[in-house]
């Protein structure tokens, strides 16, 4: 494990989570035992969404510096994804679109960026992903339920409470994902736009699951990410931050349990449609998501590559935004629409 890793593994634990324990476990179980998590469609007006957002300006600007004449837009909906027993501010979807024209073009490729476990907002992402605007691509930056603006009332941090919030989180985003997708395709005169998606360690899994679920090609760029989160909880350095003795008030075999639900979730895990493009990038010397996981994640998709960096997980949020960049040029290059 680089030390790095270790250093922030431990920084990470000093707040712990699924302190509250295991929440809503009925519908925990409904999810592992499911045969498909995301054939519920989840329709996004996308075209309403647009006309209703307007161009942020001044301060409401994000990473000014990094993006000076590039047009900016926050997006906003009704999410039906979300349980419905959940408040507005965690019902409202949001995602900041970033472009270099003023309105999305039908052949510049579109890049979809998911959240990395605890990102919350959307500025670390278009930092990351603005050099490539200047070069053409149009952005979508996805806020997280319970993130950022999306978080509940009276929530103190990223940092979820129950495993059923970080699982309804996971599966909300997927299908918030899809249902841009999905508009986006359905937009006259884009049936052949080229679509992509990036996200970073619980991001690249997500972006894993979406990209299978959608059904057309696809430049696929899971950064950081394997083919089960179950080590990451139970034995990589994020396990650290986990609350084992909240979950364990509840039910002795918590950790087994924990264990379950995540490794579930891989069975969702098909390949994306044919055409489709798919390039992993990930550090050698990882302490949350295991070079082995990302190897399997790899064999489990036949004709995708892997692109190593020399260093930590946590390297990508502070050297290596070149690595990420190149793999989405890559993946890009690589499509057939």
């Amino acid at each position: 494990m680089h030390w790095v890793d270790r250093a922030t593994g431990r920084f990470l634990a000093r707040t712990k989570m699924f302190d509250g324990g295991f929440g809503d476990v009925a519908a925990l179980e409904r999810m592992r035992d499911a045969v498909s998590l995301f054939d519920t469609p989840h329709g996004i007006l996308l075209d309403s969404a647009i006309a209703q957002s307007s161009f942020l300006t001044g301060r409401q600007r994000l990473e000014p510096r990094a993006t000076r004449g590039l047009n900016q837009r926050e997006l906003r909906w009704d999410s039906s994804a979300i349980d419905p027993r959940f408040e507005a501010s965690v019902r409202g979807g949001r995602a900041l679109l970033l472009t270099r024209d003023r309105e999305l073009t039908p052949d510049a490729p579109l890049c979809i960026a998911m959240a990395a476990s605890g990102e919350e907002g959307y500025a670390r992402r278009v930092k990351l992903l603005a050099p490539l605007v200047y070069g053409g691509l149009e952005v979508l930056v996805l806020e997280n339920p319970f993130y950022g603006a999306r978080r509940r009332p009276g929530q103190s941090s990223a940092r979820l409470p129950t495993v059923y919030e970080q699982f309804h989180m996971n599966h909300a985003s997927v299908l918030e994902t899809l249902g841009l997708l999905h508009a986006l395709r359905e937009r006259p005169g884009f049936e052949r736009k080229p679509l992509g998606l990036v996200g970073y360690s619980m991001g690249g899994y997500m972006v894993s699951l979406a990209a299978g679920a959608f059904g057309h090609p696809l430049a696929v760029v899971p950064v950081a990410a394997g083919r089960s989160p179950r080590s990451v909880y139970l034995d990589g350095a994020l396990s650290w931050a986990v609350d084992f003795r909240a979950l364990e008030r509840e039910r002795a075999d918590a950790r087994a349990f924990l264990g379950d639900l995540f490794e579930a979730t891989a069975r969702h895990l098909h390949a994306p449609a044919p055409g489709s493009s798919i390039v992993l990038a990930a550090a050698d010397r990882v302490g949350f998501v295991f070079p082995e996981e990302t190897d399997r994640l790899l064999q489990h998709w036949p004709g995708a590559s892997l692109r190593r960096y020399r260093g930590g997980h946590t390297h990508v949020f502070t050297a290596f935004d070149g690595h990420v960049r190149r793999a989405v040029r890559n993946a890009f290059r690589g499509l057939s629409v």
